[in-house]
């Protein structure tokens, strides 16, 4: 029994928990991740429009850190008054991912559950970078951004 807690206990370790755990948005006012000149180009490949039009995710590349200054906004109607709002993604950490690109697959809009968005991350990992698939949801009904 106790050799197979201590298994148990080293596959759990091996997977990192941020992966298994949904990231929440945070305003984009006052981030510096989403400072408008990070807004990364060519913009037809890290930008996005959704649900005609009314939803816009762009990809966001900061000079630092230098491993992981890749962040995520999502631009928005606020579902209170319709003004327009911006919700930002980075990691755990605060500082971002080492890149993020669209794909694969397309988007899907539920109404019942909202936007998803599939994306791939670069993730790094101490001593080097993977690639992880990750989805972006949007809920419009009530302005919730988050990354899974």
């Amino acid at each position: 029994m106790m050799m197979m807690r201590i298994l148990l206990a080293a596959i759990l370790a091996t997977v990192p928990a941020a992966a298994a755990m949904a990231r929440e948005s945070i305003n984009c006012v006052g981030q510096n991740q989403a400072y408008l000149a990070h807004v990364t180009e060519p913009l037809e490949d890290t930008t996005r429009s959704y649900a005609q039009g009314a939803v816009r995710i762009l990809i966001l590349s900061a000079p630092e850190p230098a491993c992981c200054g890749t962040a995520v906004a999502v631009l928005m109607p606020d579902p209170l008054d319709g003004a327009r709002i911006c919700r930002l993604l980075i990691t755990d950490d605060e500082q971002g991912w080492g890149g993020m690109t669209f794909g694969p697959g397309a988007a899907s809009d539920d109404p019942a559950s909202g936007l998803r968005v599939p994306m791939t991350a670069t993730v790094w990992e101490g001593e080097g970078f993977h690639k992880e698939p990750v989805t972006v949801f949007v809920d419009q009904a009530t302005g919730r951004v988050h990354i899974r």
